[in-house]
């Protein structure tokens, strides 16, 4: 359904707070979180207060009760705070805090995360999407139990419902619907996504859900809903096909098959070929933490074991490689007496990928372009230059398309602009 009426808070009725555009006026409470909003609107939270930043500086503030919790999404794409209770969870509106939705539920815990999750008395979701609020339910006539996970495309204008379902047999635990996020009306079936899986088995795009349901491989089109390509592959006895990663130009379907990289011809879904050992030889069990290179279309970049290594999945053949284990080296479980793991075959004598200086930096951002400084500095490496923070300031958040960053310094809230680092806003800390 559309744009719908849902319970709402007697706050709702209340008109907003007048902007507070005097920064100098400073946190009344020091800040715990800061993170952007997908409007560019920071938002800081403590256990005491949520302040509203929008992006002319115009400050919002509403005083949080004893017991109750704030929470953002992760990567700068919400449009929304959710509060929660031991009973209840509200949707807060950015950059106005206003109340747009209360009743019992639970938060959105994936990185697209700024719904709730409804179980009583219909399971469902609450969402913002631009300037209407969604309540996304199933099919009356479905064997639905509660809702288990909610995922968006980047553009927001689909999303996927994971359903845990209640089963007697052997059936599947989970299911996914489709949703549009223009109209709020549900498209069709998919994969569900559940959260922290520890056997990845959807990959959403665009345009796209690459989903795996057992030993089959379905690619569903999400404005229709319909499945537009399958194929059965079996991996064997105890191993599991997961992982699925589509190449950005569409050629290549990448899953896995237990250690092993099976490479897809993207359209027909045919085996290309089967690349032995591509599991990181760390602690990621089953998940396979790679991308493919924004530039070069047919590299695959593999991150772990404290750095990274680039492998062609066209010729299957590793240009690089930052350590044994990123190379397909396999688990060490200990130290003991013994040769360590080594890498396979000509993998084992590549150049590094990254200089070593990098490799035990923390990523930050959403576009692989930053990292935070492995010195006892507070320091953001980027493209351009490094950029030094005060002494003892937070690890910084970065807004969707990295173009600022958001930290905490002695309860002050700072933002600049990047690549350069300039310093274009404060809130500071009023003791």
């Amino acid at each position: 359904m559309a744009s719908v009426d849902v319970p709402r808070s007697p706050e709702d009725a209340a008109a907003p707070s007048a902007p507070d555009t005097a920064a100098s006026r400073g946190a009344n409470v020091d800040p715990e979180q800061v993170g952007f909003m997908r409007d560019g609107t920071v938002i800081a939270l403590s256990d005491r207060e949520v302040v509203s930043i929008d992006p002319r500086g115009a400050i919002q503030r509403k005083a949080l009760a004893k017991g109750e919790r704030a929470t953002i999404p992760l990567h700068g794409s919400g449009q929304g705070v959710v509060v929660e209770d031991k009973e209840h969870v509200t949707l807060l509106d950015v950059p106005s805090l206003k109340p747009l939705f209360t009743g019992k539920g639970r938060p959105v815990t994936s990185s697209s995360g700024d719904g709730i999750l409804l179980d009583n008395p219909t399971p469902g979701v609450v969402v913002k999407v631009g300037d209407k609020l969604l309540h996304l339910e199933p099919k009356t006539d479905s064997a639905l139990r509660h809702v288990e996970d909610f995922t968006m495309t980047s553009s927001r204008a689909f999303g996927i419902v994971t359903w845990g379902l209640d089963r007697d047999d052997n059936g599947p635990l989970y299911e996914g619907e489709v949703f549009s996020l223009s109209t709020g009306q549900r498209i069709g079936k998919a994969v569900g996504m559940q959260p922290y899986s520890m056997q990845p088995a959807a990959f959403l795009d665009d345009k796209f859900q690459y989903g795996i349901a057992g030993d089959e491989i379905r690619i569903v089109d999400l404005g229709t809903g319909k499945i537009t390509r399958r194929k059965q592959m079996y991996c064997g006895k105890d191993q599991i096909l997961a992982n699925p990663i589509p190449s950005p130009d569409g050629a290549f379907l990448l899953v896995t098959c237990a250690d092993d990289l099976m490479v897809l011809d993207g359209a027909s879904l045919g085996l290309r070929r089967r690349i032995t050992r591509v599991m990181p030889g760390c602690d990621n069990g089953m998940i396979l933490p790679a991308h493919f290179d924004e530039l070069n279309k047919r590299e695959l970049v593999v991150e772990g074991c404290g750095g990274e290594s680039r492998l062609d999945v066209s010729t299957g053949k590793y240009r690089c490689g930052d350590s044994e284990g990123v190379l397909g080296a396999p688990y060490e479980m200990g130290f003991g007496v013994g040769s360590p793991p080594r890498a396979p075959g000509e993998r084992a004598h590549l150049p590094r990928c990254t200089p070593e200086e990098r490799t035990s930096a923390m990523p930050l951002g959403n576009t692989g372009k930053y990292h935070w400084g492995i010195e006892e500095a507070a320091q953001v490496v980027g493209p351009r230059k490094t950029i030094s923070l005060e002494e003892g300031a937070s690890i910084p958040s970065f807004s969707a398309d990295d173009t600022k960053m958001v930290y905490l310094h002695k309860g002050s809230v700072i933002v600049r602009a990047l690549p350069e680092g300039t310093k274009v806003f404060e809130l500071p800390h009023s003791p």
